[in-house]
């Protein structure tokens, strides 16, 4: 993925029987945090952290990280602090 156009497709496991689709992946489990205007650039910390915890897997199951980032400050720091 780049910072151009991107999509994501969702669909259940009715639809993917109805049109017959390839399932390429699935998702676990998601969340949405919140936190401080002054602590935003580490928001991405916190919601990798849960899903991780959420989906009872280890950091090194994850294949691909995506964090959409404000500028490459921010997405440096999360890569130093979750070591990714």
């Amino acid at each position: 993925m780049s910072n151009g156009i991107s999509a994501l497709i969702l669909v259940n496991g009715t639809t993917t029987k109805k049109f017959d689709l390839q399932i390429f992946t699935k998702i676990y489990r998601y969340i949405d945090a919140t936190q401080a205007l002054e602590f935003f650039m580490t928001l991405p910390i916190i919601d990798i952290t849960k899903t991780i915890y959420l989906a009872w897997i280890d950091q090194s199951q994850v294949d691909f990280y995506k964090i959409n980032e404000i500028s490459c400050v921010i997405l440096v720091a999360n890569q130093q602090i979750l070591n990714i």
